[in-house]
């Protein structure tokens, strides 16, 4: 999917720095291979609290990642 060449840039940046798994995954669990949906979801929770205040916390704004797509940030939209 193509995405915005500042994005293409901040990718590979990280790419550089922190390489991908053996399998060429960008992440992976700890132990090696996918990451599951207990671990991501895990993260998730503290990404939000920690990016979001009190209250957009405690409200349903981006409560799990599938919610991205109303902002066109998920994988399965295509700016127009």
């Amino acid at each position: 999917m193509p995405i915005p060449p500042a994005l293409v840039l901040l990718l590979r940046e990280h790419i550089e720095q922190f390489g991908t798994g053996s399998d060429g995954r960008l992440f992976c669990a700890v132990r090696g291979g996918p990451v599951r949906s207990q671990e991501y979801g895990a993260v998730w929770k503290e990404a939000r609290r920690l990016a979001l205040t009190p209250a957009q916390v405690a409200s349903p704004l981006a409560r799990i990642p599938y919610d991205l797509r109303h902002a066109c940030v998920s994988s399965g939209c295509v700016p127009g």
